[in-house]
């Protein structure tokens, strides 16, 4: 029994200590990079802010970006997707309590099934448009439109 116990201990322990070591390893040249990129930041956004006019800037089309078609598109998209989705999260657990009749605390596995298949297949999918998308194969919008059934 305690075999099975020190097993896990062992190995959060030596993952604890990779991941707090380790970064500070590599991060030392890393970090004098930065420091060289800071100054050399600072001194192009000075140099900006001398040589450039803020008060010439035409304001913002707020009335074109508003009634732009577009924009409205993608805000009831957004706006549908997530409803979708905090339904979906809401309402599950409960549907497989009524309709299936599975215990409420036995369920919560089920229940992550999607999410944790969502997890899997974004990044999957974005590695296959990003194959379709190479010179070559697919244009931009056919590729959306191929992978977005």
């Amino acid at each position: 029994m305690t075999m099975a116990l020190g097993l896990p201990r062992f190995t959060c322990s030596v993952w604890s200590a990779v991941s707090g070591v380790a970064p500070g390893f590599f991060s030392v040249t890393a970090h004098r990079q930065k420091i060289r990129d800071i100054g050399r930041q600072r001194q192009y956004c000075i140099a900006q802010i001398d040589s450039s006019d803020l008060t010439a800037h035409p304001p913002t089309p707020w009335r074109k970006i508003l009634t732009s078609v577009p924009v409205w598109a993608l805000t009831i998209a957004s706006f549908s997707m997530e409803f979708t989705f905090f339904s979906m999260v809401i309402c599950l657990p409960l549907f497989m309590y009524d309709v299936l009749s599975l215990n409420m605390t036995d369920n919560g596995l089920l229940s992550a099934v999607p999410f944790a298949a969502s997890l899997i297949m974004l990044p999957l999918s974005g590695i296959l448009v990003d194959f379709q998308r190479a010179p070559g194969r697919l244009s931009t919008t056919t590729a959306r439109k191929v992978n977005i059934v």
